[in-house]
């Protein structure tokens, strides 16, 4: 019984994207074809030349590269300074703590405001900047990182500090290397939650040549209904797979932290 439960959990997640995978290899008669068809009898890839002849596709994965790879950065790197900082006792520890978990209760959405006034009175909006400099605003990256640096003995830290290494240095020779799980899941998690943040990538990045991947795909298939073009279902599809593709890639290169050695790398005093 729990197999074939687990069977139909798993069947009406994939469904959906089984029809668009389908559905991007399609023309507009396929698509609104009632009932569809499980196995389509026409495929074609004219979805997918119109989409990946934009001339500025290059400009968008290098744009999605970017922001990616800086927002991950400097997330990782506020989160486990932030954690790390917060596992000493000190005056006020107990505030920020809380302070932490409250801003975990506010949606980003209410954030969206605030954050674009910031850009913009920065000078940063239409830059590449204005796309991930928000990621460093990731109170789970910090709880989650000071959780774990909580649960790891103290006592090469000790030995290190007592040989005459600074913070930093321990940090970034000590702690760090121990926390790979961790490592990979928030590059997991922001890694994805920056090539999927269209809205704010939207509101920040109006220039074609500035735009990042998601934005550009999006804005590619909805200027097809302005442009008579003869499917813009089947081009939102595809774009819709296209934007798949650096999922799976991201998750293939954070997936193997969630088990490493957590020893390995950590220098010896």
């Amino acid at each position: 019984m729990r197999k074939f439960l687990l069977l139909g959990i798993s069947i009406l997640l994939l469904a959906p994207l089984y029809f668009m995978f389908t559905g991007s290899f399609q023309e507009i008669y396929g698509l609104l074809r009632t009932p569809p068809l499980l196995i389509p009898r026409i495929l074609t890839l004219a979805n997918y030349r119109v989409l990946l002849g934009t001339p500025e596709l290059a400009r968008w994965v290098l744009n999605s590269m970017l922001t990616v790879g800086g927002g991950v950065f400097i997330s990782l790197l506020v989160s486990f300074s932030a954690g790390y900082a917060l596992t000493f006792n000190f005056r006020g520890k107990r505030v920020l703590t809380w302070m932490l978990l409250g801003a975990l209760m506010i949606p980003r959405t209410a954030m969206l405001i605030p954050m674009f006034v910031e850009m913009r009175y920065l000078g940063l909006l239409n830059t590449i900047f204005a796309a991930f400099l928000p990621a460093m605003l990731y109170p789970f990256g910090v709880f989650l990182a000071k959780l774990y640096i909580e649960t790891l003995p103290r006592a090469m830290a000790e030995e290190a500090r007592m040989c005459g290494a600074g913070e930093w240095r321990i940090l970034g020779e000590v702690i760090v290397p121990q926390c790979r799980p961790v490592i990979g899941i928030l590059c997991l998690f922001q890694g994805v939650g920056l090539v999927n943040d269209y809205l704010w990538q939207m509101m920040t990045l109006r220039f074609p040549e500035r735009m990042t991947l998601a934005v550009g795909l999006v804005s590619r298939a909805i200027e097809a209904r302005h442009m008579n073009l003869p499917n813009p279902i089947g081009l939102r599809m595809a774009a819709g797979m296209v934007l798949f593709v650096p999922l799976v890639c991201i998750y293939c290169i954070a997936s193997r932290y969630f088990t490493a050695n957590p020893l390995r790398g950590v220098r010896q005093w």
